[in-house]
């Protein structure tokens, strides 16, 4: 019986970020797809599917809850999105609300903090 690999779209302007990120996502059993900028988040929506995405608030071209709102609105992605940063956690989930993301996390709860919300997210759905 063939195991369904679930793939997450991981955007991060932070090499590190991305690393630890992408790292712990493996080990937990996930695909990942790494960008740190809107060329490379671009390739892969057009090349790939994703079952999550995870977006970094703070990055140098654009704010993620906007790349969410695109996302969503314009390009129709209807799988969860979550964001994932450092800012403040009431700043962090207001956003994410604002924006009619599904979840946000904040880093200073770690990437298994993280992982785990990403499973509930995926067992849902």
């Amino acid at each position: 019986m063939a195991v369904d690999v679930k793939t997450i779209l991981l955007m991060d302007d932070s090499e590190i970020v991305l690393e630890v990120a992408s790292e712990a996502l493996e080990s937990a059993g996930f695909a990942v797809l790494k960008a740190s900028n809107l060329a490379q988040l671009d390739d892969h929506q057009a090349q790939h599917t994703f079952d999550l995405v995870v977006l970094d608030v703070q990055m140098p071209e654009i704010y993620g809850d906007d790349v969410g709102v695109v996302m969503k609105q314009v390009r129709a992605v209807e799988v969860p999105v979550v964001l994932f940063s450092s800012i403040d956690r009431g700043e962090l989930a207001a956003r994410a609300r604002e924006a009619g993301l599904e979840a946000a996390v904040s880093k200073n709860d770690g990437v298994d903090a993280l992982v785990e919300r990403i499973k509930q997210l995926l067992a849902d759905g």
